[in-house]
């Protein structure tokens, strides 16, 4: 790796501060740093490239800003992970979608009760004022790292007997198709972005308030009716969607 990365920074011109950030680049696109890996501590970079403490951080700043490495909740740079893309022309639940990319999907339950249908519960999941529903708030992780705070809300009456914290290591939809015979055949999105609260930079373990992506998304049966509401903040440097448009 050192070679490769002398050999970047004699092929590269410009500023010292620049050649350096271009050969931790090359180290990265050679993947001798893995997304996910923790970068050199800044006395280990100062000792390597012969340079200040001053120059190490401007080099930090700049691959922050280019979107090259992040900091989490410890503030540690890291080399930013890949995205994670999810196509919406189908639904599938997120366990179901990444595990067969080969992701280990798992979840913190956060806070679970059976609660009373509000009046902007009530209507958007087109029930009855009061009616119960089983609340679950949860973490969902990608191969260990935060992805998404989901805010579940689901008809109690069509999950008798149902235990919320299977949920920290299995498919919320496939146990509805195993145990309930019940299916979500659609969904209705809506797709937004909000900054992050401090409660929800805590649990994402972020280094500061960020981007997220909020989606909300009404699940229907098969029969129409709607059994599902979720709330769901994503991560934004980490997740992206798309989706086929067709011209009316």
């Amino acid at each position: 790796m050192e070679e490769l990365i002398r050999t970047a920074m004699e092929n590269t011109r410009g500023p010292l501060y620049y050649r350096i950030k271009e050969s931790i680049k090359a180290g990265i696109n050679g993947g001798f740093i893995k997304p996910g890996d923790v970068l050199p501590t800044e006395e280990r970079l100062m000792e390597f490239y012969g340079v200040s403490r001053v120059t190490i951080r401007r080099v930090i700043s700049e691959l922050i800003e280019e979107g090259v490495i992040e900091k989490d909740f410890s503030k540690t740079p890291k080399v930013k992970k890949d995205f994670l893309n999810r196509n919406l022309n189908t639904y599938n639940g997120l366990t179901d979608e990444f595990s067969r990319r080969g992701l280990k999907m798992s979840s913190y339950i956060h806070h679970t009760e059976v609660i009373q249908a509000d009046k902007n519960l009530a209507e958007r999941m087109e029930v009855e004022k009061g009616t119960e529903l089983l609340y679950v708030e949860r973490v969902r992780y990608a191969n260990s790292d935060p992805l998404v705070i989901n805010r579940l809300y689901f008809l109690n009456e069509l999950i008798p007997g149902f235990d919320p914290y299977r949920l920290v290591n299995e498919s919320f939809y496939a146990i509805l198709e195993s145990d309930y015979s019940l299916k979500i055949a659609r969904a209705d999105q809506k797709i937004t972005s909000v900054l992050s609260s401090n409660k929800q930079t805590a649990l994402l373990e972020l280094s500061e308030k960020t981007a997220l992506l909020h989606v909300e998304s009404l699940g229907h049966l098969e029969n129409g009716s709607i059994a599902e509401f979720s709330d769901n903040y994503y991560i934004g440097s980490r997740y992206s969607i798309e989706f086929t448009a067709i011209k009316e």
